[in-house]
């Protein structure tokens, strides 16, 4: 099911989810992981302007894909 953020707490656990995938991606691939503490005050800076374009999927409980866009 596809879902709109609806509060800053769906912000963050969107965020969280970027986060471990970007992590377990640089792992697998041997590559060097870049801090994202930025981009989680660009997706809340996102929220409060046009919270519409932050979605992500569900499935049983748990995200498996996201966007934010601008």
């Amino acid at each position: 099911m596809i879902k709109t953020v609806e509060t800053k707490e769906e912000v963050k656990t969107l965020f969280n989810f970027f986060e471990d995938v970007f992590k377990l991606d640089a792992k697998e691939y041997n590559e060097k992981y870049f801090d994202m503490s930025d981009r989680y005050n660009e997706m809340l800076d996102q929220f409060d302007k046009d919270k519409d374009l932050i979605m992500y999927i569900e499935e049983n409980n748990n995200i498996v894909a996201g966007i934010c866009g601008k």
